[in-house]
């Protein structure tokens, strides 16, 4: 279930990497332990999100980010390092 807050604002605790930033979006979004949200962790078995959780990430990563990804992207995406992987390759592609 997604908490009813924004945490897509800079400010005081915000990190300045990339994967810093997916990992408190995901923090953020489904009130998950800050320890548990690494590059290693398994999506769905480590942090127990779904399918549908997916989409809500999807979402999350359009809103930061400003890019458009396929759902079935994210959702075929095991770890969570491979989320902060694609959307580095993203952000990199778009400067580019």
């Amino acid at each position: 279930m997604i908490r009813p807050i924004d945490p897509f604002h800079e400010g005081e605790g915000w990190p300045a990497d990339v994967p810093g930033q997916i990992n408190h979006i995901l923090v953020k979004l489904f009130e998950l332990d800050e320890t548990d949200v690494t590059a290693s962790a398994r999506i769905r078995e480590d942090l127990d999100l779904d399918s549908l959780d997916g989409v809500d990430i999807v979402i999350a990563l359009e809103k930061q980010y400003g890019f458009i990804t396929e759902e079935e992207t994210v959702t075929k995406m095991r770890t969570v390092g491979e989320i902060h992987a694609y959307v580095e390759a993203k952000l990199a592609s778009r400067s580019s």
